[in-house]
């Protein structure tokens, strides 16, 4: 969702917590993901993909999540529906993989997490 320009901060969370006047420590925990390029990689994620994407209620139940938040800052349904196809597709990713073939595959998850000491 960051990466979609949303605030995912447990705002809420971290409204209560303000009005509470509750003390609030945040930490940043990364997790990271390496995976060398190979055939047999790129045929497993294939078969995730696909399973993914032929699912169509996980992908409107994934396109009503992110859309409560992106509507907020402007974006239409048809906007979500194009970026999940152009970004998100089984074809894209894969083409992606193929030109990158014995490459290392890497990402970084940075997640969030808060701490709030009660007295």
């Amino acid at each position: 969702m960051e990466t979609l320009g949303v605030d995912v901060h447990l705002t809420r969370f971290l409204a209560y917590c303000r009005f509470q006047n509750l003390p609030v420590e945040e930490f940043t925990f990364t997790m990271e993901y390496r995976a060398q390029i190979t055939d047999k990689y790129i045929d497993l994620v294939e078969t995730e993909m696909g399973s993914f994407h032929q699912n169509e209620q996980l992908l409107q139940q994934v396109f009503e999540f992110n859309f409560q938040f992106l509507k907020e800052v402007g974006w239409t349904p048809a906007d979500l529906w194009a970026f999940i196809t152009r970004e998100y597709s089984p074809e894209a990713h894969l083409a992606f993989l193929k030109a990158h073939r014995g490459a290392e595959y890497y990402r970084k998850f940075p997640i969030r997490i808060y701490r709030v000491i009660l007295v």
